[in-house]
């Protein structure tokens, strides 16, 4: 079982919590496939968001853009680093990665790549 993101520090509280999915993601230009999100805001106000998503263990990134496609049909994206790693279901052969937002999550500016 996969551990779930570490959304907050004790005392600390979750304003508006979202989870959903992405299809037609690409990592740092990469397809990947889907993505799980988890989006909420911290007690500052601020956005915050974790993707957890498989990736081949022959190329782990550390950092990129992360970009997919939304259930309505919009391409959202934003910055993340690598976070947790963790066996997948095909061991040797994928990772679960927790990849954590470097900033907030935005509408993309280009329409994915069909072709």
């Amino acid at each position: 079982m996969s551990s779930p993101a570490r959304v907050a520090e004790a005392g600390e509280r979750v304003i508006a919590h979202r989870r959903f999915s992405l299809r037609e993601v690409t990592l740092a230009g990469l397809p990947v496939g889907g993505a799980t999100i988890d989006a909420w805001r911290d007690t500052q106000d601020k956005p915050q968001w974790c993707a957890r998503l498989l990736i081949p263990t022959s190329s782990p990134p550390g950092a990129g853009w992360l970009e997919g496609t939304t259930q309505d049909g919009r391409r959202i994206g934003g910055p993340v680093s690598l976070g947790h790693v963790e066996d997948g279901p095909r061991r040797g052969r994928e990772v679960l990665a927790e990849m954590h937002g470097d900033g907030p999550l935005v509408e993309a500016a280009t329409e994915p790549d069909t072709a």
